[in-house]
């Protein structure tokens, strides 16, 4: 239960993994699109299997008349008896539909709901605004650790905003500033709509408590809005998802998208041709929000109301999951030759990054980071020797994955990249910028894979006969004497190459003799 008392519906998974074969389908009745998503996997880490919306425009309607009718009526009838087709075929027994603001606010609301029950073959659930605001914020709870901060949910036809502190929603509260319903009420006037903006959004005083803290961007114009920003800033990692922006940069960012004529909008490629009208007005709210609250960033959740209608079903043991090492362990199965090895890796190289300088906080941060590596450092055992190192790179890159920031993927890439030898002077895109301390912990981690490979050839059960210790300034591998044919030269190349990355002088013990190194 939330602090004010208003109570979630709950809504369950089903089970803690679905199969492809029987995904959960969560039908989503917005004000601007109508969309269907098919999810699958872990309930933790659940992967979108199919996803496809229709801009159906119910708020335009529902703006003009007040009622639900006409081509926009039409087109989400038959886009909802397409989504109970295709439902069919993929397996999805189980639906989940909710309808926001547009359908709420309808005139022939009920009778809208009727038809639309019957198209789809479901029931339909009207939720509240305040409903609709939680549901967003807890899905950024599911994509994100520790949230803390405002999360913003722009759609159609309402804004949602939410006061997260340490993962507890504290304020919650829904305004009518959709960009649908703001256009069709002010048009061009955009003097008018900025002071109704500044006007609605001041009014929760409570948004001032979160200064110095992020807001999370959630909605579909505003992805579109941070496309044009990664275009603009050159950035190079194309996942929008735990893109953070400087609250400076938006402020100017959004004065200038919010300045722009209708002409100039259409030439902006990097938006869907169906939001670009709406851009102007989307940066005109974002712009109050980050005024009004004072945030230190702005970052963009691919998440939001769907994936915190799964969220909210789950357990409380099942929220206390990292979803990053769900989705890495989902990954080992489907993905490496012997999931033991990575569990047996992350054994092997536990105190490596130990004796490196690093504060309490930044040690637990890259040790989480080393167990995800662990576990799918094998990923790309079967591509082609020479791709392996982009494979794993470019797969990491743009995977699927929760609670892990940009840094945190391009640790994991440089990581992979480094344990199949992969040129630092060509690197894919996206792997940076990154700082020297990652950088050169991810090397020195990708290089003891290498290590590791050459003894055991990532299967589990050899490494455990041979040990990684750090002495002061010297690395010291040790290897039992019984294992003592698994020593040769490339052994010994890569304990010296590991050691050199971690700035140490490397030692070798084959049973209770030291190698003398060349």
């Amino acid at each position: 239960m939330a602090k004010n008392g208003l109570k979630f519906p709950k809504i369950s998974f089903g089970r803690q993994f679905r199969s492809p074969e029987a995904p959960l389908g969560i039908v989503d009745i917005g004000s601007n699109s109508v969309r269907l998503v098919a999810f699958g996997g872990s309930a933790r880490s659940p992967v979108p299997i199919y996803n496809e919306k229709i801009f159906c425009k119910l708020g335009e309607s529902v703006a003009a008349t007040g009622h639900i009718e006409g081509a926009s009526l039409e087109l989400t009838l038959a886009t909802l008896k397409r989504f109970r087709a295709i439902g069919k075929r993929l397996g999805i027994s189980d639906y989940r539909v909710v309808a926001t603001a547009a359908v709420r606010e309808a005139e022939n609301r009920d009778e809208f709901v009727k038809k639309a029950s019957l198209a789809l073959g479901t029931d339909i659930q009207v939720i509240s605004g305040q409903m609709e605001a939680k549901y967003a914020a807890k899905g950024v709870m599911m994509g994100f650790e520790k949230v803390d901060g405002v999360v913003a949910d722009l759609g159609g036809g309402s804004l949602e905003l939410v006061r997260v502190v340490k993962g507890e929603i504290i304020d919650a509260e829904t305004l009518p500033l959709g960009v649908l319903r703001l256009t069709a009420e002010f048009g061009d006037d955009k003097d008018k709509m900025a002071a109704h903006i500044k006007k609605q959004i001041s009014s929760l005083q409570w948004l001032k408590k979160s200064s110095d803290k992020p807001v999370y961007m959630v909605g579909g114009t505003w992805r579109a809005l941070a496309r044009i920003h990664m275009a603009q800033k050159k950035y190079e990692l194309k996942m929008l998802h735990h893109y953070k922006m400087r609250s400076a940069d938006i402020l100017d960012f959004s004065r200038l998208i919010g300045n722009l004529s209708p002409e100039s909008v259409e030439h902006i490629h990097e938006a869907n041709a169906v939001r670009r009208p709406y851009l102007p007005v989307s940066a005109m709210v974002l712009y109050r929000i980050t005024k009004l609250t004072g945030c230190n960033n702005l970052i963009v959740s691919a998440n939001g109301l769907r994936e915190g209608i799964i969220y909210n079903s789950l357990s409380t043991a099942l929220k206390d999951k990292d979803p990053l090492m769900v989705a890495c362990e989902d990954i080992s199965k489907r993905m490496t030759k012997d999931p033991l090895y990575g569990m047996e890796l992350l054994e092997w190289t536990s105190g490596l990054f130990n004796g490196q300088g690093l504060s309490p906080k930044k040690l637990k941060k890259y040790n989480r980071l080393r167990r995800a590596a662990c576990l799918i450092g094998d990923m790309a055992w079967n591509q082609h020797n020479d791709y392996r190192c982009w494979f794993a790179a470019n797969t990491i890159l743009r995977a699927p994955l929760n609670c892990i920031n940009h840094e945190g993927r391009r640790f994991l890439a440089h990581t992979l990249y480094s344990r199949h030898n992969g040129n630092l002077s060509e690197l894919p895109l996206g792997m940076e910028p990154v700082e020297d301390t990652t950088l050169a912990l991810s090397r020195a981690l990708g290089l003891a894979f290498r290590l590791a490979h050459c003894l055991s050839g990532s299967l589990h059960g050899l490494i455990n006969d041979t040990r990684l210790s750090r002495h002061g300034k010297k690395l010291v591998f040790e290897m039992d004497a019984g294992r003592s044919r698994l020593y040769g030269p490339i052994v010994e190349k890569r304990v010296c190459a590991l050691a050199d990355a971690l700035n140490l002088q490397p030692e070798i013990y084959v049973g209770a003799d030291k190698i003398e190194l060349g």
